[in-house]
């Protein structure tokens, strides 16, 4: 079977093992889906940077569309992944209310488009030992959902707090609730409310089985009540404790540093990507250079100097983590801080990206303010080492 272009860093395919050959013609689809969406979504935001205004409802409509196809394609993926019992997370101590700020930030265009009010009260101090990033995907999964199950100006709201052993948070809404034949099976693939999935625009109906699915994972529960139809629902769920760490743990989301000229190295072989990434640099006063391949990219890096460089893990030949281990070994080019942007969202391919030396990972379609953010934290980071 041939590999697809832009896939390098998956394994060869083998006709003998017919489910992982499934599986990686599905990450390769998942793949090329997020460059394509990277491309729209970028491209957006570049447009209402440059006229905010004549044209805000349409470029609004153009970046929910992406943003949910870009959550569909993540369930999707993530049930593909989380059905292998050898399904991992990586553990650490997190503060929950982060989880959450990081989820709220991600939801909150879907909750103004229908004028929704939205009640977070997750207070400073309740810790658990997870993944901060799946963790960040079950109430994402959560907000989403309530909000497309309530009515516009309807109310959604998530609260946590420590009940005994456990941290208990709920995501309640004034939305169309769940039916008492439905509820115990909300949890399940594809099961939606056929009573109310007509008035319910998107979704396959994966988002609550992956949240099961992940919640378990971190030892805890989830589960749903309502009191039926068009009285609302909730949705609780129940994590392990952890117990604070001896000193006060610092929020990962740091302020950003003001912009200075600096140099980046931008590896993409998605044209249409790699172009838009490379203006959007442009308006933030950085200076790009783009690149399509692995070779190009290493001599280039040789022969001039680079501050960042962001490098998509699925090059076509020499991939991203070929490429990391060339700058790497080389005197000239090891300074430069290399962050990888890839399609694919599993713990082995996580790991992979942390032992090829790169010191951070953007998951695509690339969220424009998560990059600005980070070129920023490590603009920070170049003037410490400094």
């Amino acid at each position: 079977m041939r590999k697809p272009t832009g896939s390098a860093d998956l394994p060869p395919t083998s006709s003998d093992d017919p489910c992982r050959e499934t599986t990686e013609i599905m990450n390769a689809l998942a793949h090329e889906l997020r460059d394509s969406l990277c491309a729209i979504m970028t491209a957006v935001e570049l447009m209402k940077r440059r006229s905010p205004l004549p044209m805000a409802k349409e470029h609004g409509a153009i970046e929910r569309k992406a943003h949910h196809l870009a959550r569909l394609v993540d369930d999707f993926m993530a049930m593909s992944h989380l059905d292998h019992e050898d399904a991992e997370i990586v553990r650490e101590r997190i503060q929950l209310h982060e989880v959450v700020a990081e989820a709220v930030e991600t939801t909150s265009n879907l909750l103004e488009v229908r004028h929704q009010t939205l009640d977070a009260r997750v207070p400073v101090g309740l810790f658990v030992d997870g993944d901060a990033v799946r963790l960040t995907q079950v109430f994402v999964n959560l907000l989403s959902n309530a909000s497309r199950y309530t009515p516009m100006r309807g109310h959604v709201e998530v609260t946590a707090a420590r009940e005994a052993d456990a941290i208990v948070a709920r995501v309640t809404d004034t939305g169309s609730g769940i039916a008492p034949s439905i509820l115990p099976h909300v949890f399940e693939p594809f099961v939606r409310d056929p009573s109310v999935a007509a008035r319910v625009t998107g979704g396959l109906g994966l988002g609550l089985a992956v949240v099961k699915r992940l919640v378990s994972l971190h030892g805890g529960r989830v589960w749903a009540t309502s009191a039926g139809v068009g009285l609302g629902s909730e949705f609780v769920v129940r994590l392990p404790v952890a117990l604070p760490p001896s000193e006060p743990r610092t929020s990962t989301r740091r302020k950003r540093v003001a912009s200075a000229h600096r140099r980046v190295l931008v590896v993409e072989d998605h044209d249409d990507t790699g172009q838009l990434l490379a203006e959007f640099l442009r308006s933030l006063g950085h200076h790009p250079v783009l690149l399509h391949d692995g070779p190009a990219a290493i001599a280039a890096a040789r022969s001039q100097h680079f501050d960042v460089a962001l490098l998509d893990i699925g090059l076509p030949g020499m991939d991203g983590f070929d490429v990391a281990a060339h700058l790497r070994a080389d005197p000239l080019t090891r300074s430069i801080r290399l962050v990888a942007m890839t399609g694919y969202d599993s713990l082995a391919h996580r790991q992979r990206v942390r032992d090829a030396g790169f010191q951070r990972l953007l998951g695509k379609p690339v969220d424009l303010d998560a990059l600005e953010e980070l070129l920023g934290d490590e603009l920070a980071a170049r003037g410490a080492a400094g």
